[in-house]
């Protein structure tokens, strides 16, 4: 097994005690193995591919102990041992999970032109943005934060792009990510670089970018702090929940077209998640020891811990989607009511929370298949308890059509053909059918394909 020597120059060849760690860090030359692994066809050859990177990494890199103090923060289970797991194998897959999950999120719901960036990402791009995120933290050297140890910064930088170089990423693009990941902007920075204030653009954007190459550059420098700033769940104290938040909103502002600040609240219990499955403690939003088992097997096992969060993706999917369908929902809800001044707050407001209990149940315990028949149910269900409160055929009607698109945009994500939606299901309010008429399906189709571009409803006669 032959090992290569990772080249570190000037202060990163040091430690903070002033150690010289210029041979410390090697990974095996089996890395060439995995040189362009993106250019794969099937994207499962190319996950399988990256994990098993990962575990590589991991194995060579990140388990072994701190050159400053060897024992400091390891977890000892059963003779085998998790090093430094507050900035190891499974900080850096969380936080490479993290940033593919703002990803996605950007790609469907983007706003300001940065949808359509993230959808330009090549494969290549894709690869070395998740690869980012892995090797972001993984050449320290002790617990201290960047203000005592500047060298890190540095030194994680010069390792990536060893690493990157083996796999056969381009050399500009490489360079430009070098950059990111020592690029770290204030909220006054981001807000000029959200009105587009030249002197903050990101430094070095490759001339490969295209199109959209400066917001796609932007993305690069946010997401990476994002997924960084959302594994705080782990070690930072309550007291700063807020400075979080506002770090990840500020940045997640301008890029898509939801409320900010509560989706960062869904991405940290997102967060919280993924330490639970990782055996991580907890200190932001929740108090939670350590899974020492838990702890010592996922950092042993990179590739099965890289496949397991993987596999939590489209769950987390979900919980992303239908939060921000929530918020649509609740806003066209608030302004019917506003306008017709018909029901309680408070009666909305547990309507909502039925719904969203329903969809959360359903695709975690039930077949999905019944979501959409479950949904109805509570709809018709309101309408019905709504009628003696308001008799207006006109607002029952807005209010069912509203919820409608709600349940379709639900349908959608999981794949699942509405079987009742629209054609099939009776106007509660005043016993009529919808019938498909040509301007509700233009509006329905027109959201549908917000959602999925393949998406298209086809009147049916009604039954």
């Amino acid at each position: 097994m032959t090992k290569l020597t990772i080249p570190l120059a000037k202060q990163a060849a040091q430690d903070n005690q002033g150690k010289d760690i210029s041979g410390h860090f090697k990974i095996d030359s089996r890395i060439a193995t995995f040189k362009i692994f993106w250019k794969q066809q099937n994207s499962k050859d190319r996950q399988k591919s990256f994990a098993d990177l990962v575990g590589l990494i991991s194995r060579d890199i990140m388990e072994q102990g701190y050159t400053e103090n060897p024992k400091q923060g390891n977890i000892v289970h059963h003779n085998e041992t998790a090093f430094h797991v507050n900035h190891s194998t499974c900080h850096a897959i969380r936080q490479s999970a993290y940033q593919d999950l703002y990803f996605e999120s950007i790609k469907r719901h983007g706003a300001n032109g940065y949808k359509e960036a993230a959808l330009s990402f090549s494969h290549e791009e894709y690869a070395i943005m998740r690869l980012a995120g892995i090797i972001h933290r993984a050449a320290r050297t002790n617990e201290q934060g960047f203000p005592a140890d500047k060298r890190y910064g540095e030194r994680c930088s010069q390792v990536f792009e060893f690493v990157a170089t083996q796999l056969g990423f381009n050399s500009e693009l490489i360079q430009f990510v070098q950059n990111t990941m020592n690029t770290y902007q204030d909220s006054s920075q981001i807000q000029q670089q959200d009105q587009e204030q030249v002197s903050q653009d990101p430094k070095g954007i490759p001339s490969n970018f295209g199109l959209h190459a400066r917001k796609k550059a932007i993305l690069f420098e946010r997401i990476l702090m994002m997924g960084h700033s959302t594994d705080l769940v782990r070690c930072w104290g309550p007291k700063k929940e807020s400075e979080v938040v506002d770090a990840i909103s500020s940045r997640l502002k301008d890029l898509a077209d939801f409320d900010s600040r509560d989706m960062t609240k869904i991405f940290l219990s997102i967060g919280e998640d993924y330490c639970r499955m990782t055996g991580n403690q907890l200190s932001l939003l929740h108090r939670e020891n350590y899974n020492p088992a838990l702890a010592v097997s996922s950092a042993k096992h990179a590739e099965n811990t890289f496949n397991t969060l993987e596999a939590a993706k489209q769950r987390s999917l979900l919980k992303i989607h239908i939060a921000r369908q929530i918020q649509a929902l609740e806003q066209s809800l608030k302004k019917l009511n506003e306008q017709h001044q018909g029901l309680s707050q408070k009666s909305l407001e547990k309507f909502i929370k039925k719904l969203t209990n329903v969809v959360h149940h359903h695709s975690l315990h039930k077949p999905l298949t019944s979501i959409e028949a479950a949904l109805m149910n509570e709809t018709q269900s309101f309408i019905n308890k709504v009628k003696g409160v308001k008799q207006e055929p006109s607002f029952l009607d807005k209010i069912f059509k509203v919820v409608l698109e709600f349940i379709h945009s639900v349908c959608v994500f999981f794949g699942i053909t509405s079987k009742k939606l629209i054609h099939k299901t009776k106007d509660t309010t005043h016993g009529t059918t919808f019938n498909g008429s040509s301007e509700y399906l233009s509006k329905l189709n027109l959201f549908a394909k917000t959602l999925d571009p393949t998406s298209t409803v086809k009147a049916q006669k009604s039954g």
